[in-house]
């Protein structure tokens, strides 16, 4: 196959296919469809390669919490703007010589086609920005949470309103449909994406605390929303609507992903970041 028709309910729109259609990839970002899966968009090779290039990398930290694990690259979440910028930029040749120490890499691959198609509709692709400095992007990142969940149900939005980070690009973002990319390159038993039809409002975030962080939220409340769960292999590409409510199910064994989060800031640009 090198597209399918969306598989639909009432709530979801979900497309997969063995090749890169960067107009799905749009789709998502304009909130027309939850999720797109590119499925093998990496080999079994260039996963490996890139598992060792993360797993020998002297730049891989420590993060603990609700998202234990290791990662190389930097969050903005819950940092001031110098703090995050200065972090990028320390991190920044670390993550992109993790990055670069494949033989070949799907994630560069992947980018070049993304700005490529995109500048054809006249819309930049770029890192977000704030008074000249970038951010940083992509994130690699492995998780080892246990439990119901190695990634607990939160969702993208709500964090990019932080106040201590007014007047970076990514508060003009489109609010109703953030992007997540993710190139999976390990995932154990279980680790599945699971997506719940609900986008929190703002008495809901003042009401369990999540104003400026997006979650977590607790399993009871995530639990009266329709759910999908999606399998997620190594190798595959997949962005999806991470303004909605979403987690990781629980995993035996090692996940690890490379991610983005990306989203119309403009109607001529589409902004990335971690």
């Amino acid at each position: 196959m090198s597209r399918l028709d969306p598989i639909s309910t009432d709530r979801f729109r979900i497309v997969e296919s063995d090749k890169l259609d960067i107009s799905l990839i749009d789709g998502v970002l304009k909130g027309e469809l939850t999720c797109v899966v590119v499925r093998q968009f990496a080999t079994t090779q260039e996963c490996q390669e890139l598992l060792f290039a993360f797993r020998s990398s002297t730049s891989r930290r420590q993060r603990a919490g609700d998202a234990t694990g290791e990662y190389v690259g930097s969050f903005h979440w819950g940092k001031d703007l110098d703090d995050y910028f200065d972090d990028c930029d320390a991190i920044r040749a670390g993550l992109e010589l993790t990055l670069g120490r494949a033989s070949t890499s799907p994630w560069h691959r992947f980018e070049q086609q993304l700005v490529g198609e995109m500048a054809v509709r006249d819309v930049e692709v770029g890192r977000a920005v704030h008074n000249g400095r970038r951010a940083c992007a992509p994130i690699i990142r492995s998780w080892n949470g246990v439990g119901r969940f190695a990634l607990i149900p939160h969702e993208d939005i709500a964090q990019c309103s932080d106040p201590r980070q007014a007047g970076f690009e990514i508060q003009s973002v489109e609010p109703s449909a953030v992007g997540s990319i993710n190139l999976c390159l390990a995932n154990g038993d279980g680790g599945r994406l699971l997506l719940w039809q609900h986008f929190p409002t703002e008495k809901e975030r003042e009401r369990f605390g999540t104003t400026y962080t997006g979650g977590p939220y607790p399993a009871e409340y995530v639990q009266e929303f329709p759910s999908l769960e999606l399998d997620v292999k190594p190798g595959d590409l997949y962005v999806f609507n991470g303004s909605m409510i979403h987690a990781v199910t629980g995993v035996s064994g090692e996940r690890v992903t490379i991610s983005s989060l990306i989203g119309y800031v403009s109607p001529s640009k589409v902004a990335m970041w971690t």
